[in-house]
């Protein structure tokens, strides 16, 4: 069976702007919102940490094609140290 994740290729979860985010189906503003809020993600498991985020809607989101290809790194290919986030 399909998920519920509509078409996601070209789409990285670290780079990706909110409207960007928001075309793919099935996540929507507030899902999009969750991922800007969490950034960087170093792997899929990552993602976890977004409240609301499944295992199912994270294979859903890699099946269809988003990447996770950013890592750790932000515009500037800074790495934050670790437990530090960016402002934003």
């Amino acid at each position: 069976m399909p998920g519920a994740i509509g078409d996601a290729r070209g789409v990285d979860v670290n780079t990706a702007g909110l409207e960007e985010l928001k075309k793919v189906g099935g996540l929507g503003e507030e899902r999009a919102r969750r991922i800007i809020d969490e950034r960087p993600f170093n792997d899929w498991e990552d993602l976890k940490r977004i409240p609301g985020f499944s295992d199912k809607l994270i294979e859903d989101l890699r099946e269809a094609g988003a990447t996770v290809g950013g890592g750790a790194r932000r515009a500037g290919g800074v790495t934050p140290a670790p437990g530090r986030r960016y402002a934003r």
